[in-house]
């Protein structure tokens, strides 16, 4: 970069004799052996994935393994430059919309380099929606499954988060000049339309839609009216299982209705089962816990990020604002992230008091939650539906062209991690006191002249006749030290 403006990111330039040059302790193959540039064949679009993945990496291995207050991230912003926001990397954008693009350009690098982490990925961030599609005369349903990495939350007229997924799985009638084809029927009826969650991941991301367009003046503004969420979360009810349990319960309760008076003098234990079909499915599969908030402060058209976050092994909260990160009590988050309106009082001296009420800027914009009782990995069983899924695209000719070795962040990245804790530790022992007390005194030393018997440099017993020692010789010890004093 230009002088005062580097970002860190740099590429290696292949020589061309590099081609030629063997690893310490291997011997030399016979014959041409081919450039990296060459076996590394990838579009543009997955170089700049690649490189992002990269900084994703060397940016995560900073954080576990650096001793300094906090990380530099500018190759890393320089590098989102393949996400296409909607700003530039070093605008505000919408942090959803960040992180939505960053997983999937995240996912077209694993889904290449190393297929194990990307199936963790989908199965730790992805989760599937289904998009039914109900014919009322015969009863035909179509489904279209799809994948989401978060949940869109509605904040307008909505007061919580249950209400604003509910809002996403809420059932449409199609009817009148809105009817929609039946495949069975070769007809246009009346059908219902509702969207339900197939699968579950094991982090859930909802994203608070607080940015919204006022169509009275055609501009994006911030809605800050309150929206709460509770520590915990059950997503049993926004389920396909659910739904299906729910829909078939139906007869059942429109027969019993109809039924005899001794039909409802049955046992207390088997009514209480039947009033409730969700019981057969338990809580524990669908339970969630708060893991996180990115809070948003300002307005839609600038402000600042910052988070609270909960530390997975000892349980406390902790406020992550740039390069600071202090110790946060969870009873706040309320205050701080439900948005609303905020009431502040001025007592003057007379004894009145003033009250002024005014929106809260600051409100959660990102809600993380983490699944109690995580689902298991299981890689074979991954990849045993995707060969599965596979057996359709078996005319396409497969790519047999070897592969780079590939390596993992730390073996990249921990040495200059290493080197960069060497600097910080020097550079933390030259700026303690000790250290400067320490250089203070050698200084007074040089440049005190006048030494007493006490202070002098001379071991020489009394009794002995004391040397004649060079002026030169004293003063070249004492222009030593005063240099190393200064260079440190």
């Amino acid at each position: 970069g230009r002088p005062g403006k580097e970002t860190g990111a740099y590429e290696i330039c292949q020589s061309s004799n590099a081609a030629r040059t063997t690893v310490a302790g291997e011997s030399s193959q016979e014959g041409p052996v081919p450039r990296p540039t060459e076996e590394l064949k990838e579009s543009e679009d997955e170089a700049s994935s690649r490189k992002l993945l990269e900084e994703v990496q060397r940016t995560f291995v900073n954080l576990d393994e650096a001793r300094g207050r906090c990380y530099d991230p500018r190759a890393l912003v320089e590098a989102s430059h393949c996400l296409k926001l909607e700003f530039d990397v070093w605008q505000q954008n919408d942090a959803a919309e960040f992180a939505t693009k960053l997983l999937d350009r995240l996912e077209l690098s694993l889904k290449k380099w190393s297929p194990s982490h990307f199936k963790y990925l989908t199965h730790k961030f992805g989760l599937k929606t289904t998009k039914q599609k109900i014919c009322k005369e015969c009863g035909l349903k179509s489904n279209r499954e799809g994948d989401l990495i978060s949940i869109d939350c509605q904040v307008r007229n909505k007061s919580n988060i249950h209400e604003g997924i509910s809002a996403m799985c809420e059932e449409e009638l199609m009817d009148g000049e809105n009817k929609v084809g039946c495949d069975r029927c070769n007809k246009k009826t009346n059908t219902v339309l509702r969207t339900a969650v197939s699968k579950l991941s094991d982090v859930l991301v909802l994203s608070l839609k607080r940015f919204d367009l006022d169509y009275n003046t055609f501009e994006t503004v911030k809605i800050n009216s309150r929206y709460e969420f509770e520590e915990t979360l059950n997503m049993k009810q926004y389920t396909l299982e659910a739904k299906e349990l729910l829909e078939a319960a139906q007869p059942q309760e429109r027969k019993s209705e109809t039924g005899s008076a001794m039909d409802l003098g049955g046992s207390d234990a088997g009514n209480e089962e039947d009033l409730d079909p969700l019981a057969a499915l338990p809580d524990e599969d669908y339970e969630y816990r708060l893991a996180g908030v990115l809070v948003h402060a300002g307005v839609a058209q600038g402000g600042h990020y910052y988070s609270f976050v909960k530390d997975r092994t000892s349980g406390k909260w902790y406020r992550f604002d740039d390069e600071d990160v202090t110790p946060f009590d969870s009873n706040l988050i309320e205050q701080e992230c439900f948005g609303g309106k905020m009431k502040k009082e001025t007592k003057y001296p007379n004894g009145h008091v003033h009250t002024v009420e005014s929106e809260q800027f600051a409100n959660a914009l990102l809600v993380f939650y983490e699944k109690v009782k995580p689902s298991d990995f299981n890689e074979s069983d991954a990849e045993a539906k995707e060969s599965s899924s596979d057996t359709a695209m078996e005319e396409e000719p497969k790519n047999t062209a070897p592969k780079p070795e590939s390596s993992n962040g730390y073996e990249v990245f921990l040495p200059e991690v290493k080197k960069s804790n060497s600097t910080h530790s020097w550079q933390s022992f030259l700026l303690t006191d000790e250290f400067q007390s320490f250089v203070k005194e050698l200084l007074d030393v040089c440049t005190n002249h006048t030494l007493s018997s006490e202070d002098s440099m001379d071991i020489t017993p009394n009794s002995s006749p004391s040397p004649a020692t060079p002026i030169t010789e004293i003063e070249s010890w004492r222009l030593n030290i005063i240099n190393t004093s200064f260079s440190f």
